[in-house]
């Protein structure tokens, strides 16, 4: 069943009536759904399966079937902490799987060596939406914060993606509780960077034997962290 995450609703027992326009038009002109088809809505904690019975291009109308508190996930919130990569395409990409993989924040951080230095608000909001589509479609309970990080001592402590790092495999068996992966932007991280790093705590790993896109490191590493704090 179709999940849709908004909080553009009022409730109106047994009812929900629903005018966020991105939730109108998946249901009208994309999915094509009539009245009768059943939906879930998921918002601020709670999950709505219903019924829908009206609907146009202005509001739609469900009916409330069955109505459950969704608890907080288990464990410490995971971060993907990532440099700004060269095209926009690839930022996409990565905020994209870490959402479907249940990343609960992701810091985009803008490096010395990032092309793209400046991050509209209409990127955001275009990064914001792919994120809320890619937790609808895996099921996801939360989509992640998108937050911008300028200065390098605002990046929490955690694990820096690094080939000269220690192996995740010999990692899993230390009981380090990080919740933060690091990936730095093509190229490499400035030996400022590192040396930063390395001074204050941060624990360097190493993700396989190949040396790694930004891209495929941030969504391999995305993996490792959620499944390692379950």
């Amino acid at each position: 069943m179709q999940i849709f995450i908004t909080d553009q609703y009022t409730k109106q027992d047994p009812f929900l009536i629903i005018n966020d326009e991105r939730v109108l038009y998946q249901c009208t002109k994309v999915l094509r759904y009539k009245v009768g088809d059943e939906i879930i809505i998921q918002s601020k904690g709670q999950r709505f399966t219903t019924s829908i019975d009206s609907l146009d291009k202005k509001s739609m109308k469900v009916k409330i079937l069955m109505e459950e508190s969704q608890p907080k996930e288990s464990g410490n919130e995971t971060t993907l902490t990532v440099a700004m990569t060269n095209k926009w395409d690839k930022m996409e990409l990565i905020c994209q799987k870490a959402s479907e993989i249940g990343i609960q924040k992701i810091l985009i951080r803008t490096s010395k060596r990032s092309v793209i230095q400046d991050l509209s608000e209409n990127k955001i909001g275009r990064i914001n939406l792919i994120c809320v589509e890619a937790a609808e479609q895996s099921h996801n309970r939360s989509v992640p914060k998108i937050e911008i990080v300028k200065k390098i001592n605002d990046i929490p402590k955690g694990y820096l993606s690094y080939q000269d790092g220690t192996s995740h495999a010999e990692l899993q068996k230390n009981n380090e509780d990080l919740n933060n992966i690091i990936v730095g932007p093509e190229g490499g991280f400035e030996p400022t960077e590192l040396k930063y790093f390395q001074e204050n705590g941060y624990t360097s790993i190493k993700l396989g034997e190949s040396i790694l896109r930004t891209e495929s490191a941030a969504i391999i590493g995305a993996w490792w962290l959620k499944n390692k704090t379950r």
